[in-house]
């Protein structure tokens, strides 16, 4: 937030956050960010175009690699447990797409925070 705030020019912060329609104790709010993260459905970065002045890559990941399944993450949530009892053989079709689809945007994300800025 402090790096948004000091940018000379327009920032944009997009944060993951919890509701009570997802089914979590609210008062869990912070773990259940944790969870997110921890299964690489939320990534953490910062993109930051000052950056590439100083011969840095303006993407920065500043969360590690995922600890957790996605399946467990969304097994938390209402919304997923909801579709899951209601289509559970399309259920399962969608998650293993899911987490395809994210397995390959932490693959893209990651080479594009490998590449080369320097002059």
């Amino acid at each position: 937030m402090l790096e948004a705030e000091a940018f000379d020019g327009p920032s944009l912060v997009i944060a993951y956050a919890h509701c009570i329609a997802q089914g979590i104790d609210m008062s869990n709010g912070v773990a259940e960010q944790r969870k997110a993260v921890q299964s690489g459905y939320w990534m953490l970065y910062r993109f930051n175009p000052a950056l590439i002045a100083e011969g840095k890559n303006p993407l920065q990941i500043d969360s590690g690699k995922a600890t957790s399944s996605l399946a467990d993450f969304m097994a938390g949530e209402n919304r997923f447990r909801i579709t899951k009892k209601a289509f559970p053989e399309r259920y399962d079709e969608l998650a293993a797409q899911a987490d395809e689809q994210l397995k390959r945007r932490i693959n893209v994300l990651n080479q594009i925070a490998q590449l080369d800025f320097k002059k």
